[in-house]
C-alpha cells in the first residue's frame, strides 16, 4: 500500500510541475509566489487555494495511475496493492467525494485553465463568485477535517457541532452546484446567440 500511495504522490508531484505556470499560478492557483493565505490555517500555514487545487491535482494523479494500469504498466507498485483504496492519500477522501460531480462536469474547462494557468478558463463558464464559494467551501470542511471531522462521522456523532457545520457547507455545496450549471447554460447561451461558438471561446492561445 505504501509503494502504490509512493506513486500516487510522485504522479501528483508531476501534474503539479505539468500544471506550474509561474506568470499566472500553479494549477488553481493564482499568484503562487505571493500568495493570499487562507484564514482557516491552523499549525501548519495553507495558502487560500491550497486545497482545492491538492484535491483537483490528485483526480489527475489518480486518472493518470489508472489509466497506466490499464495499459499494464506498473510503476514499482505491485498489481495486487492496485486494487487498495488510495484516494485518503494526501487530501482526503471526504473532500474527494464533495468536488467529484464538479470535476466531471468542468472537467475540460478545469484542465485549461490548469495548464495554461488562468483561472478565466474556467470562471468564465462557472462565474467567479462561484467558483470563490467553491473554494471556501472546501477550505472550510478541509479545517474540520484537521479538527477530527472523519472520526466523529464514523462515530456517528450527528449532534457533535463539528458535524451540523459540515452538513451545513454540504448543502450549501449542493446549491452551489445548481447555481454554476445554471451559469454555465446561461453563459453558453450568450455566447451561441452572438453568433460565438463556446468551444471556440476555449480554444483561444
Amino acid at each position: 500500500m505504501y509503494g502504490l500511495c509512493y506513486i500516487t504522490w510522485n504522479i501528483h508531484a508531476v501534474v503539479s510541475v505539468a500544471k506550474n505556470n509561474r506568470e499566472h499560478g500553479c494549477g488553481l492557483e493564482p499568484n503562487i509566489d505571493n500568495p493570499e493565505w487562507s484564514p482557516r490555517s491552523h499549525h501548519d500555514k495553507k495558502r487560500k487555494y491550497e486545497r482545492l487545487n491538492e484535491v483537483i491535482t490528485d483526480f489527475l494523479a489518480i486518472e493518470a495511475l489508472e489509466e497506466l494500469h490499464s495499459n499494464d504498466i506498473y510503476i514499482l507498485d505491485e498489481r495486487k496493492l492496485t486494487l487498495s483504496n488510495i484516494e485518503n492519500f494526501n487530501t482526503a477522501v471526504l473532500l474527494k467525494n464533495m468536488l467529484r460531480r464538479f470535476y466531471r462536469r468542468y472537467r475540460p474547462y478545469i484542465l485549461e485553465a490548469s495548464v495554461k494557468g488562468d483561472l478565466s478558463y474556467l470562471t468564465d463558464v462557472i462565474g467567479v463568485d462561484n467558483f470563490e464559494e467553491l473554494n471556501e467551501i472546501i477550505d472550510t470542511v478541509d479545517y474540520y477535517v484537521e479538527k477530527g471531522l472523519v472520526d466523529k462521522l464514523k462515530d456517528n456523532k450527528n449532534d457533535d457541532e463539528l458535524v451540523i457545520e459540515y452538513r451545513k457547507q454540504y448543502r450549501k455545496l449542493k446549491e452551489l452546484l445548481k447555481r454554476m450549471e445554471d451559469t454555465f447554460d446561461e453563459r453558453s447561451k450568450s455566447y451561441y446567440n452572438d453568433g460565438y461558438s463556446f468551444r471556440k471561446r476555449f480554444s483561444r492561445n
